[in-house]
């Protein structure tokens, strides 16, 4: 199946397309609860919420010595009555004339409105102490209020959230030993072209070894699913049958090649033969123009998105992390944001046709961002070496140096 050129997507058309159906695909996922220490990279089915205040008490920041902030830089020497470690209950209050040791951690007690660090305490004979000479403090100094980080009830971490070493940390405080989330998606992942062979084979001279299928089950694995890998499909429309029957029942499938206009790019055609609809038949970008995104009705219910993407490894890698991996990880249950793009200064002339919005290998120093050299879509040795991608508009045919450019750091 061919697509009029002018039928094809716009950046922004099909990011929008791919943001509407990420919504879409989030809703109505599985949930499953798992060990605390198996959820990093887990997207949460339930909210975490605060079951007390955060801290529980006013809390010690310091090693040091708590009492009165105006009897501290009265100068006047401070009995040391107590000793508090952290965990330790309290017992009775902070009297006048006298202070507490306190540690890191511990609990203000009653009559203390701040904390006075070791370091700034002189120690008098008798095991008193005062404030050095030229130190001053203010109640409210080197401790944090009951609950001033967060109330009880205050939602901490919000269902959709992936869960990083922040969200486990928070969820460890709650005493939540198995939250809730939603099961990971499965992904088929395979390559298609005649030209292919496996990684353990010898190519002929006319053949190269299958490369975007293991980078793209990184890249999927990256997004938070399940990829499974299958063995390269032959350039025949009975081979295409084929690896779209057994990949029926998962999430989504992830190809690469077989999109663009030759005698041989049969995906389309045969895709339409599962009922599928093209959500966008390519999009006016380089590297990555012939990307496809479907999707098909399964037999279980639902749909199942299919990632049709260029067969040159740096089309099909871009490809993939800019219309794939949000809808991969909104299957996953998280809810999806749109595309960040910062903006760095160009630090050498561009220049090139209009007509197609380049994602260009850069190279972002705090001198600003160069286009890296490089020999189309099949080079990931110039890939390699990037830390982003220059974004030029595909109304751009030239830039100056110093100019304001778009970047996409997707690494």
């Amino acid at each position: 199946m061919t697509t009029p050129a002018g039928k094809l997507f716009s950046i922004h058309e099909a990011l929008a397309l791919v943001q509407r159906e990420a919504e879409l695909a989030c809703v109505g996922r599985n949930i499953e609860m798992v060990p605390l220490e198996r959820s990093l990279g887990r997207v949460l089915a339930e909210p975490i919420v605060a079951e007390m205040p955060m801290p529980p008490f006013d809390c010690s920041t310091r090693d040091g010595f708590c009492g009165r902030a105006s009897e501290f830089n009265s100068g006047q020497p401070m009995r040391v009555a107590q000793t508090l470690q952290a965990g330790q209950q309290v017992a009775g209050r902070v009297e006048q004339g006298e202070c507490w040791q306190i540690m890191t951690g511990a609990e203000l007690p009653p009559g203390a409105d701040c904390v006075a660090m070791v370091e700034d305490v002189e120690k008098l004979a008798g095991g008193a102490i005062r404030l050095g000479n030229d130190r001053r403090i203010q109640p409210g100094n080197n401790f944090v209020p009951r609950g001033s980080s967060a109330a009880a009830g205050t939602v901490l971490v919000p269902a959709g959230s992936r869960v990083r070493a922040q969200e486990i940390a928070l969820v460890a405080a709650m005493g939540v030993a198995s939250p809730s989330v939603f099961t990971e998606p499965r992904v088929a992942v395979f390559s298609t072209g005649n030209e292919l062979v496996a990684i353990d084979a010898n190519p002929t001279a006319t053949e190269i070894h299958d490369s975007n299928s293991y980078a793209l089950s990184a890249l999927v694995e990256q997004a938070g699913a399940h990829a499974a890998r299958l063995p390269v499909v032959a350039d025949t429309k009975d081979a295409l049958r084929a690896a779209f029957c057994s990949t029926e029942d998962f999430g989504a499938i992830v190809l690469s090649g077989g999109v663009s206009a030759g005698e041989f790019d049969l995906v389309e055609e045969t895709l339409s033969e599962f009922g599928a609809e093209v959500l966008f038949p390519g999009v006016r970008m380089q590297p990555g123009k012939p990307a496809v995104l479907a999707r098909r009705p399964r037999r279980s219910g639902g749909w199942q998105w299919v990632f049709a993407l260029p067969g040159n490894p740096v089309s099909a890698m871009v490809t993939f992390q800019l219309f794939a991996r949000p809808l991969i990880r909104a299957l996953g249950g998280e809810m999806p944001v749109p595309l960040v793009f910062a903006y760095a200064p160009l630090r050498s002339d561009w220049r090139g046709a209009s007509g197609l919005t380049r994602f260009l290998p850069g190279r972002l120093s705090a001198q600003g961002v160069e286009v890296l050299p490089w020999r189309g879509s099949a080079d990931t040795f110039a890939f390699s070496r990037a830390n982003c991608c220059v974004v030029i508009p595909e109304t751009a045919s030239e830039v100056v140096a110093g100019s304001s450019v778009q970047i996409w750091q997707w690494s």
